[in-house]
């Protein structure tokens, strides 16, 4: 069975009570369930995400 990797915005975090604790629940659910996840909102750059991988 193929499954969605899940992809979360972490910049959910700071827009209030109400979207931090769903994203908890978004991230507590692709973690248990499919394992891994994608991150976005996360700040860092492309260029610096290439620097890393080059590095």
């Amino acid at each position: 069975m193929a499954r969605i990797v899940p992809v979360l915005d972490l910049s959910r975090l700071e827009q209030g009570a109400s979207e931090r604790r769903t994203f908890l629940f978004d991230l507590r659910t692709a973690a248990r369930d499919v394992g891994f996840f994608y991150l976005s909102g996360h700040g860092i750059s492309a260029v610096e995400i290439d620097e890393v991988l080059d590095a």
